[in-house]
């Protein structure tokens, strides 16, 4: 086990260094000057030609890889061209936002994905097993910036529930329990919206899973025992069901990282995905190319977790 662990952080490591080749070579290669906000209109051409030197920008390609990569296995990714800061307080500012709805999302979308995988499975063919593959398919299809403008419209708008935007009231000084009940209900609305699309996608991969297993010869043989059917369903058939749920939560961590970025702009949620968008509004190269290998490190590490979860649910499972 540890071999293998081992042997997939090298694989790891070679992979984000290829992933930091084709980012850096996508991002540079972008046609026009990205420094063009800096220059103040006062400046001679001069001044602006010592400034891009100053910045590197008459380097060849190469040579602004290696100086930037330089600089990141150091923990120093640059500063902002936007905001005029260093990136990776940037992004450590915006991420534990980002990070709150994930977790609330994953945790909205697994409750109701699960449960309602295991239930449907139990019940084929039923009212419930229709209306839900039903509400499965409208979660899968509905975008996400639509389902959150109406959202906003009934709950923000009409009845007035709950906050539209943001991540606190603006304007108010809150501390202790009330502003943590303040985060709680601007984040209810996007949680709910990120969590309920992955619920979609979660419970139909349950459902497929489990009703593969209950044909299996020795959840037959359980049957055949005696065994209650929740013993069958929760301690057999579920135990051996979770490898494909492993995977798909996997996916789903990096995904509702980067994937957040429709759902923080409908509600003016400040996180990396925002973030994400500011950057690529403003041609903040640095900043673009941070955010993107942070979210490439949180895939490959979601990754590598679930390999490792793999043989703790299932013993079956040997690593070469």
């Amino acid at each position: 086990m540890l071999a293998y662990i081992v042997k997939r952080l090298l694989q790891s490591i070679i992979t984000m260094l290829g992933i930091s080749v084709i980012i850096f070579a996508l991002v540079n290669l972008i046609p026009g000057n990205p420094y063009a906000s800096m220059i103040d209109l006062s400046m001679s051409p001069e001044q602006v030609d010592a400034l891009l030197r100053q910045l590197g920008y008459y380097d060849p390609l190469t040579v602004k890889y290696v100086k930037w990569l330089g600089r990141m296995l150091q923990g120093d990714m640059g500063v902002s061209i936007f905001y005029k800061e260093p990136v990776a307080a940037i992004i450590m500012s915006r991420l534990g936002n980002t990070a709150l709805l994930a977790v609330a999302a994953i945790l909205i979308g697994s409750m109701i994905g699960i449960v309602t995988g295991i239930f449907t499975s139990r019940h084929r063919k039923s009212l419930i097993d229709y209306l839900t593959t039903i509400f499965a398919f409208l979660g899968l299809s509905i975008p996400t910036f639509f389902f959150g403008m109406l959202l906003i419209k009934v709950f923000g708008v009409d009845l007035k529930w709950l906050p539209v935007s943001g991540k606190s009231t603006i304007g108010v000084t809150l501390s202790g329990m009330d502003y943590a009940w303040d985060v709680m209900k601007h984040l209810v609305m996007p949680a709910m919206v990120l969590g309920l699309m992955h619920a979609a996608a979660l419970m139909r991969y349950t459902r497929s899973s489990m009703l593969e297993i209950q044909q299996q010869d020795y959840i037959r043989t359980a049957r055949a025992k005696g065994l209650g059917e929740r013993a069958v369903i929760y301690k057999h058939a579920l135990k051996n069901a979770l490898n494909p749920i492993i995977t798909i939560l996997s996916l789903k961590v990096p995904a509702l990282l980067s994937g957040a970025l429709l759902t923080e702009t409908v509600f003016v949620w400040p996180g990396v995905g925002r973030l994400n968008y500011e950057a690529v509004l403003h041609r903040d190269y640095p900043l673009i190319m941070g955010i993107v290998m942070v979210l490439a490190l949180f895939t490959l590490l979601s990754n590598l977790i679930a390999d490792m979860l793999y043989a703790a649910v299932d013993p079956r499972i040997k690593y070469d």
